[in-house]
């Protein structure tokens, strides 16, 4: 198999198409190898799809490596959305609201008065992926931070501001990004629709709530979580 880097100012490897396996680094051995496509990476695996420029637009999507982030004790910053095609949530992005995460709805931030406004300068759900961790948050300004996890329904959630409480049953462990996804307990999580409608400019139809696979006996749409490396001014915190 032949898998060049194809940039010269950014560590990105080519996924081949019709390949049967990529090229990965773990966040504890700064060397290439090879593995299965159809193998779970263990957590903690960076591995990211970066946005397409308008001229990458007719090329194949590219696995990409932060290079800086593989070590201990480093983060990356990331966006979502849902992959499930010919459905209405197709390519819908992930978005926090109210301590839940959804499709088809508004992102919810809140900056204090008393903080620059550049600090609630993104209007996307941002999350924070540490290494070699396999915990999840959102990635904010705010003192203690946001911490994402699923509770005992199975529902993706996340703290609110200046507090670690996730209740009962709950769990923060389990999170992991492989070929480009992110996961929980290496499932995919499912899109649940409610009652709302959806919320964000010239949006149409259903507000979908997000729930781990794994968690949850809900019925839904599956989808896969496709995380997009974010670089940028994130928010204060989400509300």
């Amino acid at each position: 198999m032949e898998v060049k880097d194809r940039s010269s100012r950014e560590p990105c490897i080519s996924l081949i198409p019709g390949s049967a396996e990529f090229l990965y680094r773990t966040p504890f051995q700064n060397v290439r190898k090879v593995l299965p496509m159809s193998s779970r990476p263990t957590p903690g695996i960076n591995l990211l799809i970066r946005s397409p420029s308008a001229a990458q637009n007719s090329s194949p999507p590219r696995l990409c490596i932060d290079l800086e982030a593989i070590v201990a004790n480093e983060s990356i910053s990331f966006t979502g959305v849902a992959i499930r095609s010919g459905s209405d949530i197709q390519y819908a992005p992930i978005a926090a609201s109210g301590t839940n995460f959804w499709l088809n709805k508004d992102t919810a931030t809140y900056t204090p008065s008393n903080v620059p406004v550049n600090t609630n300068a993104t209007t996307s759900t941002v999350f924070g992926f540490y290494l070699p961790s396999d915990t999840l948050a959102l990635d904010v300004t705010v003192p203690g931070g946001q911490q994402v996890y699923v509770s005992a329904d199975g529902a993706l959630k996340y703290t609110v501001a200046h507090s670690a409480n996730t209740g009962e049953g709950s769990a923060v462990n389990g999170f992991g990004i492989a070929q480009g996804h992110l996961l929980f307990e290496n499932n995919d999580f499912i899109a649940v629709a409610t009652n709302e409608t959806s919320n964000i400019p010239d949006g149409k139809g259903t507000a979908y709530q997000i729930y781990a696979a794994s968690r949850t006996n809900l019925t839904g749409q599956g989808f896969a979580f496709r995380a997009i490396e974010f670089e940028g001014e994130t928010a204060w915190q989400y509300s």
